[in-house]
C-alpha cells in the first residue's frame, strides 16, 4: 500500500479580514497549497492520485468563492487559480511528442485533460453563482513550451571572464565576488556588480560599467551552443532598452536577455511570441458579458495591462491614473456605446437646464 500525505492546509489565520476565513469553514474540498507536483514528477503518486489532490484545491476555491458571492454585496470579484502553470511545468516535456515517448503522453494527457475539467467545474460554479449579467474575464500571464536543448547564463559568463566561482571547505560551489564582474539573477536579468551599489562590488559605476555591458552583450550574442550549433541568445539589451518591450524601473537588472524557444524552462526566458512543439508563450484572454462581442477571435495584440482600463471602460469606472494599458475596443459590441451614452447625458442635461432656465424667467402679474 501507497499512502501520499498533502501538504498541511490552513483552515484559519490566512485572510483579512480575519472572520472571512472563519466564514469559509466546512465548505467543500481544501485550501491546499499548490501540491503534488514534485511528487508526480518524482514517480511517487499515481496519475489518479495527483488529480485528486487538484481535485480538492479546484473544488475548494469554487465553493469559496459561491459563498462569498451569495454572502457579500460585490462589485468587484477577482481570484487566480495556478493549477495550470505548476501543470505545465510539471508535464509539458511528457506531452510534447517532440521531447517524449508515446506512451508517456498518453499517461500525461489523462492528467492535463482531467486537470482542466476540474477547472471548468469550478468556473461554472462561478459563473452560475455570479449570474448571467457579470462580466468575465479569464486571462494568464503567459503559455508554456517543451524545452529541448539546455543552456547555462552563468556559464556563458564565466567562459567570457566575467563570473568567477570558488569552493567552501565543504566543497559547495560559490561566487567569487572579489573579480565577479557580472552575474545572472531570475529569469532573464543580469546584473553588473558595482561598486557601491551592491554589497560586494568590484565595477566602478559609469565608464567601466558601460564597458562591462557592452562585454556581456558580446559574450551573448557572440556565443554557439557546442551541441546544436545555434546561437541562443535572440535579444540582449541595456535596461534603459528595454522599455520598448515593457520593462523598466528599479527592480531589474543592468541588462535583459531572451533565448530561443528551444532554450531554458517552460516559460520565463523567451520572448512572448515563442513556440515550440505544442507549446507556445502567448497568454489566454476570454471575455464574455454586457458589451463585449459574442463569438470573436481578437486579432490585434492583447496586453496584460489592458485588463484594467477595458474593465474599467464597461463599468464606467475611473480608470488608474497609472494604467498603461488601452481599452479593447476590437473586442467590444458597440465600442462607441459610451461615448453615445455620454453624449445623450449632456444633451438631456442641456434640455433640462434650459427648462429650469425659462421657469425661472416666468413673471406673473395680477
Amino acid at each position: 500500500m501507497r499512502l501520499f500525505f498533502t501538504s498541511l492546509c490552513a483552515l484559519d489565520g490566512w485572510s483579512a479580514p480575519p472572520e472571512i476565513a472563519k466564514e469559509l469553514e466546512g465548505v467543500e474540498g481544501l485550501p491546499l497549497p499548490d501540491d503534488a507536483y514534485t511528487e508526480l514528477r518524482l514517480g511517487w503518486l499515481s496519475k489518479e492520485a495527483f488529480v485528486e489532490v487538484q481535485r480538492l484545491q479546484l473544488t475548494f476555491y469554487g465553493a469559496a468563492v459561491e459563498r462569498l458571492m451569495q454572502n457579500h454585496p460585490w462589485d468587484l470579484f477577482f481570484m487566480h487559480a495556478h493549477t495550470p502553470d505548476w501543470l505545465y511545468h510539471a508535464v509539458m516535456r511528457e506531452l510534447d511528442p517532440i521531447s517524449t515517448k508515446q506512451e508517456r503522453q498518453e499517461e500525461f494527457a489523462f492528467i492535463e485533460e482531467n486537470c482542466y475539467a476540474l477547472l471548468d467545474e469550478m468556473m461554472g460554479r462561478i459563473l452560475k453563482a455570479a449570474g448571467e449579467d457579470a462580466l468575465v474575464i479569464i486571462v494568464s500571464d503567459h503559455g508554456a513550451k517543451t524545452t529541448t536543448a539546455r543552456i547555462n547564463v552563468g556559464d556563458v559568463l564565466t567562459e567570457a571572464g566575467l563570473l568567477h566561482k570558488t569552493k567552501d571547505d565543504e566543497g559547495r560551489e560559490r561566487t567569487d565576488w572579489s573579480r565577479t564582474k557580472a552575474f545572472p539573477q531570475r529569469a532573464c536579468y543580469i546584473y553588473v556588480n558595482v561598486k557601491g551599489r551592491d554589497p560586494d562590488g568590484i565595477v566602478e559605476p559609469g565608464e567601466e560599467y558601460e564597458k562591462v555591458r557592452n562585454e556581456v552583450i558580446a559574450a551573448l550574442m557572440n556565443y554557439t551552443d557546442p551541441e546544436t550549433g545555434l546561437k541562443p541568445f535572440t535579444l540582449v539589451l541595456r535596461k534603459e532598452d528595454a522599455r520598448i518591450i515593457g520593462l523598466y524601473g528599479d527592480y531589474m537588472g543592468d541588462l535583459v536577455y531572451a533565448v530561443r524557444e528551444e532554450y531554458g524552462g517552460e516559460h520565463g526566458q523567451q520572448l512572448p511570441t515563442a513556440k515550440h512543439g505544442l507549446g507556445s508563450l502567448r497568454g489566454l484572454l476570454i471575455l464574455a458579458g454586457p458589451g463585449i462581442k459574442k463569438g470573436y477571435r481578437l486579432e490585434r495584440t492583447a496586453w496584460i495591462t489592458d485588463v484594467v482600463p477595458t474593465v474599467c471602460h464597461l463599468m464606467a469606472l475611473p480608470i488608474p491614473k497609472q494604467a498603461e494599458g488601452a481599452v479593447l475596443y476590437q473586442a467590444l459590441a458597440d465600442p462607441d456605446e459610451k461615448t453615445q451614452e455620454l453624449l445623450k447625458l449632456r444633451d438631456q442635461y442641456a434640455k433640462a437646464k434650459d427648462a429650469l432656465d425659462a421657469a425661472q424667467r416666468l413673471e406673473h402679474r395680477y
